[in-house]
């Protein structure tokens, strides 16, 4: 699973055009393992037709459940496609708002290079796209950058914009996943507690005189099944200060 999501992350970082031609090689793979099925479940259904031009297919034995399979070949085939051509409008709207970002200066004095994709929906012909800010490839939590497209004219929209400038930090955390969760079992309370995620994030804070600081944080859900309880905690990596 480590090396799907290490991939993963290795395509997004390259040239829009070097993701285009991976795109593209996926669609042909795609299509030729769906007509290899479609080819197969067709052949397989008529093999004991003796004569498939000739035969009476109102008598033949098994119509009804070839007509069911090629029924199903057929809505699979068609949802196969609309896959495919849905990967393929995303990848093309994710170029474009990326274009944008770095023409427009969206993000001040950032590029598409810093933020990461987070969630992606299209409603009635328009995309609407949530970005997360990034700092040296690890995300900024509260940051959130909202951009919708028309997939028409391709016309874009920065709906909100909540990021971090400025943030400088050593991003090499002292404390490791499970001293983390010492801290919170520390602090809470529930020794049977466990941490069924977390990642490291940047967190920020921002003080009565409207200063932020920012901290390098391991942001962990946690959970005790006996005592049925779950919530997500945040925790200074470099200190073991419980921030939230």
């Amino acid at each position: 699973m480590t090396d799907i999501i290490s991939k993963i992350k290795e395509v997004r970082n390259k040239p829009d055009e070097t993701k285009k031609k991976i795109l593209w090689i996926m669609v042909f793979v795609c299509m030729v393992f769906v007509s290899g099925i479609w080819i197969y479940g067709f052949m397989n259904t008529t093999k004991d037709a003796d004569n498939w031009s000739g035969m009476n297919v109102d008598k033949y034995r098994n119509y009804d459940e070839l007509t069911d399979d090629l029924k199903g070949l057929e809505k699979e085939k068609d949802e196969s496609m609309g896959n495919v051509a849905f990967e393929i409008e995303k990848n093309e709207i994710a170029a474009i708002v990326n274009k944008y970002i770095d023409e427009n200066n969206v993000i001040d004095g950032m590029s598409s290079n810093d933020v990461i994709l987070a969630k992606e929906e299209k409603i009635d012909g328009v995309w609407k796209l949530e970005y997360k800010q990034l700092y040296k490839n690890i995300p900024v939590e509260l940051s959130d950058i909202a951009i919708s497209v028309n997939y028409q004219d391709k016309s874009v929209n920065v709906d909100k914009s909540v990021y971090f400038p400025g943030i400088d930090l050593d991003v090499s955390p002292k404390l490791t996943q499970a001293e983390a969760l010492e801290k919170i079992k520390s602090e809470v309370g529930e020794e049977n507690m466990t941490a069924n995620r977390s990642e490291i994030v940047i967190y920020s804070i921002e003080d009565s005189k409207k200063n932020i600081d920012h901290y390098l944080s391991w942001k962990m859900n946690v959970y005790d099944e006996k005592a049925f309880f779950e919530g997500t905690y945040f925790v200074d990596a470099n200190t073991g200060k419980l921030l939230r």
